[in-house]
């Protein structure tokens, strides 16, 4: 019995509340209250309107916050003399420089012997370079001590 007293209320309410629907839908569509039928127009410009004050205020506050904080900076420029070596030192791993190689043409065989992790299997007669020591290989390639040292 609740049930059926329950499904009963929930039916007058869903008619209630389409019959007030419809009474306010009539109401605007046939009222001699000018401006009624515009009050979407009146809520969108009301809307905007307090959206644009609330921009303008959080800008005024910005502005306001920004200038109360002025900013002042002190630059000053020293020449020294002499440096000072630093305790620890960073060394280039590079062992050779790669424009110099590209310069007198030993980059390509130099490229190809320090990629292979066993230089067993480096090809010595595709790459002939003629009568070439290591030293000669470091004195042409390695970096020059007047770049790497400052004074």
């Amino acid at each position: 019995m609740t049930s059926l007293q329950g499904d009963d209320a929930g039916e007058k309410t869903d008619k209630t509340s389409k019959q007030w629907g419809l009474t306010l839908q009539t109401f605007c569509e046939n009222t001699t209250f000018h401006g009624l039928r515009n009050v979407v127009e009146i809520l969108w410009i009301a809307i905007v309107l307090f959206a644009t004050s609330i921009y303008v205020y959080q800008c005024q506050n910005q502005v306001r916050l920004y200038l109360s904080h002025p900013v002042s900076w002190k630059m000053s420029l020293s020449r020294q003399e002499s440096l000072y070596f630093p305790a620890v030192t960073i060394c280039n791993q590079n062992a050779f420089r790669l424009v110099a190689a590209a310069d007198n043409g030993s980059y390509h065989w130099l490229d190809d012997m320090y990629r292979r992790s066993d230089i067993s299997t480096f090809n010595y007669t595709k790459w002939y370079v003629g009568n070439l020591s290591m030293r000669d290989v470091f004195l042409q390639n390695a970096h020059l001590k007047e770049d790497m040292i400052a004074s």
